[in-house]
This record gives C-alpha cells, structure tokens and sequence, in this order.
C-alpha cells in the first residue's frame, strides 16, 4: 500500500487558513476509506495544543517547533532523507506551498496564491526571496500542483510557466455549520465582554500586515464617522504580522483610539459568535489567493462588502457588494449602502447563504486522494 506524508510541522494554532485547509482535509481522509496508508507530521508542541489527534496512529509529532522558522528550516533540510526511510514514505505532500530541500520522492504540492512574486515590497528581502525561490523550484519538481482557485491556476500557470496539465485547481472547503451555530444571549454578552466589543460595529478579520489593506479601510470608516454619523465602531480580528505600526499611527492620526479596536487573535469557539454581533463584514484586502473570511461572514448571516481583486469575485460569487480596495471613497460607499438599506443588505444575506454551498470539505479530501492515487510511487 502506498504510503503518503502530508508536512504540517510549519503549523501553529495561529496558521490562520493554512491551518484550516490542513486540519480540515485531514479529518475528512480520517473519516474516509483509503486506498493508501497516512503518515502526518506535525512539531510536538501543536499536537500537545491538539490532543483530539493523539489517538491516531497516523501522528507523528517532531522534535521541532513550527513558529520558528529558521530552526525549522534547517531541520527539516537534514530530517526529511531519514524520515522518507524510516516511514517508507512513496508520496509527499506540501499543503505550505512549497517542500523543504531534500525531497528525494513523487510529491505534491498546494499553492495557495503567489504573493511573494506579485507584492515583494511587502516581504523583509530575505523571506521574498526565499518564498519566491522554494514556491518556483516545488513548482518545477513537483508531479502535480493543487491551486485553491481559478485565478490561483492560471496564476502558476502564467507566473512559473508550468505546463498547464500539471495545475488542478481544488477548492477548499467550508464548515458553514460551525458559523451557523446559535449563541445565547448570555454566551454573545461573556464574547463581548471577553473582547471589549462594541454595541455596534463593522467588522474585518485577517492578519495585520499590509496587504490586507487596512490603512484605506481605517481611512473610509473615518470618513463614514465625519460625513454619514454613524454610530459604529470598527472592530479588526486578527494577530499582528509584519508592517502593522502603520496601522496604529493612521488611527492615532486621525483620533480613532476609543473607535477602532483590534482584539488580537480570537478563540476559535469565540470567532462565530463576533461574525454574528457585527452590522457589516468588510474585506478590504489587496491580494488573496481564496479568502474564508467572506465566506464565514456569509455562514453567520452577516452581509459581506469585498475588494473585487485576484480570486475574491470567484469564491464569492453574486453574495458580496464589491469596491475597489484602492478607492477609500468606494469603499465607504459599500459599507454605508448596506448599514443604511436593510433590503439591499438582506438581499446579500440570503444570496451568502446560497453561495457557500459551493465548497465542501469532503469533495476537496476526495479530489485530493484521487490526486495521490493517481501518481505513480
């Protein structure tokens, strides 16, 4: 029976999509009737942070941990050649993007996007040219590339310039039940409480770096308080990244302290609950190679204004009001129509509901293992 390694040892609680789309695939391949043997590796320390996984014989937890990259690095350079032997490993599978050096078997590998090549400037040099370099040389070595979307697929395609045969886009899936889960009033006040929520807000949810552009969605809530008076505060979900001090100068700038709140990362059981209490959703982000974000908002019920760049008008569909992320005045235009009109925002709603239908976990694990087999080893 062939066996498959899937590299999850880069994984921290806070991975943020990559470590949906990991632990969400592997749960459904746990669930599943495989045709081949599993071995997942992953550091020790995320499978002490995970102990539901400790009962598999598939886990292997290694001596390394997955939030210190350069450490990582090098160990992973020199352990792979021993752990493809000891394991009798036929078939490796990169979820990051990229492999490690010393990859010696069939492998594969899901690219998620490829910003590192489209928004250097946003990357201290060292970790640009590092991306851009490993996500080119996987690409090229690899026997197949999963992208996570159209625009991801032609993306590779165009970008590395590999044969299109080679790129089969999947797309991720969706756990819509777990936005939809119902919350008492007393468990929406303890999340509040816990996160010093506002009454009223508009929410956004992603990392704090500079892609996701929130200087420009600071500036138009700004704008939103000066001419509309609304009586909102902006509330930004998220662990801070890289490049975020401008973040916070832009609000001091503009006398936003006591209304724009970032809360830091959010409890995974917490994080629901927040998509539910807030009025709108915005995603104002520059770049994304799929985006959960709109598609949990849309789970919860809450309507989604949206950037129309890269794959985001592919995963949402006809459910999300869009602006162009570099136009702060289009930007509060969407924002006010859905908070000023219920029916325009109802519309979304409903049409949010509709279109996270599309994407389900369980037809992503089997595409996925359709891939695996396919590939000789």
């Amino acid at each position: 029976m062939k066996t498959i390694a899937i590299n999850g040892i880069v994984l921290t609680p806070q991975s943020g999509g990559i470590l949906v789309y990991v632990q969400s695939l592997i749960d459904q391949f746990l669930a599943m009737d495989l045709e081949f043997d599993l071995k997942l590796f992953f550091s020790q320390n995320f499978l002490v942070q995970n102990p539901q996984y400790k009962a598999f014989r598939q886990f292997i937890g290694l001596p390394i941990e997955g939030d210190s990259p350069y450490k990582r690095i090098f160990y992973e350079t020199f352990a792979w050649s021993k752990l493809i032997k000891k394991y009798k490993l036929n078939l490796f599978h990169s979820p990051i993007s990229y492999f490690p050096l010393g990859i010696s078997i069939p492998s594969v590998v899901t690219i998620h996007d490829l910003r590192s090549f489209h928004e250097p400037e946003y990357y201290n040099w060292l970790r640009g040219q590092y991306l851009s370099y490993m996500i080119r040389q996987s690409a090229h070595k690899a026997k197949k590339i999963i992208a996570i979307s159209d625009y991801t697929q032609k993306d590779i395609i165009e970008t590395l310039k590999v044969p299109a045969e080679k790129v089969v886009r999947i797309y991720e899936g969706f756990d819509r039940e777990r936005f939809q889960v119902q919350y008492s009033a007393e468990q929406k006040k303890q999340i509040r409480d816990k996160y010093q929520l506002p009454e009223q807000f508009i929410l956004s949810v992603g990392h704090l770096e500079p892609r996701k552009n929130f200087i420009r969605l600071i500036q138009a809530f700004h704008q939103l308080r000066q001419e509309s008076r609304i009586p909102h505060h902006l509330v930004i979900v998220g662990r801070e990244n890289w490049l975020f001090k401008s973040f916070y100068e832009k609000i001091q700038e503009l006398k936003l302290e006591k209304l724009v709140h970032f809360t830091g990362f959010v409890a995974h059981e917490d994080l629901p609950a927040v998509y539910q209490m807030a009025d709108v959703f915005v995603l104002p982000t520059l770049f994304e190679g799929f985006g959960f974000p709109p598609l949990e908002s849309m789970a919860a019920g809450t309507a989604v204004a949206c950037s129309n760049v890269t794959s985001l008008p592919e995963i949402c569909g006809d459910a999300a009001l869009f602006f162009d992320p570099l136009n702060v005045q289009q930007i509060a235009e969407r924002i006010i129509n859905l908070i000023n009109n219920n029916d325009i925002k109802e519309s979304f709603i409903q049409k949010g509901f509709q279109n996270i239908l599309r994407f389900s976990w369980q037809e992503c694990a089997r595409e996925t293992a359709n891939i695996y087999k396919d590939i000789p080893g």
